[in-house]
């Protein structure tokens, strides 16, 4: 499969979390459980295109077309100094961080 094609379905993959978390009470607790009973699909890496052919030992993904331009998906732990939006859609803790932090992932994905 070509970069293309995966960035493609990452945000396909993005949309519809998005969608699903729209319908959600934005003051209620994340719970990626729900979400993956709900919509079969959730923000881990085993559910992201470009984490399932780029995601090495050691989680700096060199060759992921993110890394370039918005640094690693886990390159951000705790300091959050990374550009990448994924360390904070992972950290949100209502459905309204979740979805303020994961709209800002859908961005990065439509501007590789």
């Amino acid at each position: 499969m070509t970069n293309k094609k995966r960035i493609a379905k990452s945000v396909k993959h993005w949309k519809a979390m998005i969608k699903w978390v729209e319908t959600q009470d934005k003051k209620k607790l994340v719970n990626t459980h729900t979400m993956q009973a709900e919509i079969h699909t959730n923000m881990g890496s085993r559910c992201c295109p470009l984490c399932e052919a780029f995601n090495t030992e050691n989680d700096k993904c060199p060759d992921c077309p993110l890394t370039p331009k918005y640094g690693s998906c886990c390159s951000g732990f705790s300091d959050y100094t990374g550009k990448n939006a994924w360390q904070r859609v992972l950290d949100a803790e209502t459905w309204a961080g979740w979805l303020q932090h994961g709209k800002r992932m859908l961005k990065q994905l439509e501007s590789l």
